[in-house]
């Protein structure tokens, strides 16, 4: 099975054009065989097992833009994760998992498809036999519970390249997909860390949620994507699978940039951010208050409480949590609050 579904593979990504607009993409039709593919749909583990939570409904309440985690179950082979199945399904699976983490086969085909993305990133490094043992993998089932979307990111720095398969049993929601974004700003990038609300961008198009279809794209600053609220219309719960290739932690390279850009730090001299005035509607004088020990700041602008560090280099600040009236403000609220208090705070000097 392993390897007559690699070349099967391989000579789809190898006759596939990759698109550079909104950033760069592909879309692959009829992805895996029509065999393989019954055998996905008939061997469904989701029918007979919940998964794990991508994030716990604790955890997914106080992270950017209080996207519901929570509603993505996996199966995270990466993982080696276990879950019920008949004889025959648990082969079926295994071999799949299989196929594509053993021997770095499937990002070694990706590589050689798109050498240019890999050698203007990595450099000469992409050229070293070693390669691709300097990156980690995810690999992993996934359905999505009524409720489920994901507000427009840029997925975080480390990632390199996302692979996105549709495992519809029919058409007609195809909306349910990955929405390919821009920002209606064009001069607007991310590194990541954050989620977006849907307002400020335009869907370029649609990687649809169609039976056996594929999506690949690679990270970029301006690899905006979303998907809209998972209804319980949807059949099978938008059942699906990825593929995430990353950088080790927080980077693979030995950066001496300050701040770290693969880190999520900010720096002071940010604009003051409007939209999270208004998101609030007051408008706050912040006061400093240095903890006993000198290396502890807690800014405390009204209401809103930020804890954080000052970093001995570049001036800039690493933050811990951040809390309007006592509940925890999720990420993006956060920095935003910080960079206000610090802005205002260095206007006032």
């Amino acid at each position: 099975m392993i390897a007559e579904l690699r070349r099967h593979i391989e000579t789809k990504i190898s006759q596939a054009t990759l698109e550079q607009s909104p950033f760069p993409h592909l879309v692959i039709e009829d992805f895996f065989p029509n065999e393989i593919y019954a055998r996905i749909l008939a061997y469904n583990p989701f029918l007979n097992n919940d998964g794990s939570e991508w994030m716990s409904a604790s955890v997914s309440g106080n992270v950017t833009s209080r996207t519901p985690y929570h509603a993505r179950k996996q199966i995270n082979f990466h993982a080696d994760a276990t879950f019920d199945a008949e004889p025959d399904a648990a082969e079926f699976w295994n071999g799949l998992k299989a196929c594509f983490l053993d021997d770095h086969w499937f990002e070694r085909v990706v590589q050689q498809k798109y050498a240019d993305y890999f050698q203007l990133r990595f450099g000469d490094l992409a050229t070293e036999p070693d390669f691709l043992t300097h990156f980690r993998k995810e690999f992993f089932l996934q359905r999505h519970e009524p409720g489920y979307y994901i507000g427009p990111h840029t997925d975080v720095p480390t990632r390199v390249f996302t692979c996105i398969f549709s495992f519809a049993t029919t058409t007609g929601f195809e909306e349910y997909g990955t929405e390919l974004l821009a920002h209606k700003d064009p001069l607007v990038r991310c590194w990541g860390y954050d989620h977006y609300m849907p307002d400020d961008f335009i869907v370029k198009k649609v990687a649809p949620y169609r039976p056996n279809n594929f999506l690949l794209f690679f990270k970029t600053r301006h690899s905006f994507h979303s998907v809209k609220d998972i209804t319980d219309a949807v059949p099978n719960q938008r059942y699906g699978m990825q593929f995430q290739f990353y950088e080790p932690g927080y980077g693979l390279f030995k950066d001496l940039s300050v701040p770290d850009l693969m880190s999520p730090k900010i720096r002071s001299n940010r604009p003051k951010p409007a939209q999270w005035i208004a998101k609030f509607e007051t408008h706050i004088t912040p006061t400093i208050e240095t903890e006993p020990t000198g290396d502890g700041i807690t800014v405390n602008p009204g209401d809103i409480l930020i804890a954080a560090r000052q970093e001995p280099l570049g001036g800039h600040l690493k933050l811990f949590g951040a809390s309007l009236n006592g509940n925890l403000l999720p990420d993006a609220l956060f920095i935003r609050a910080a960079d206000w208090v610090l802005k205002t705070e260095a206007t006032a000097a």
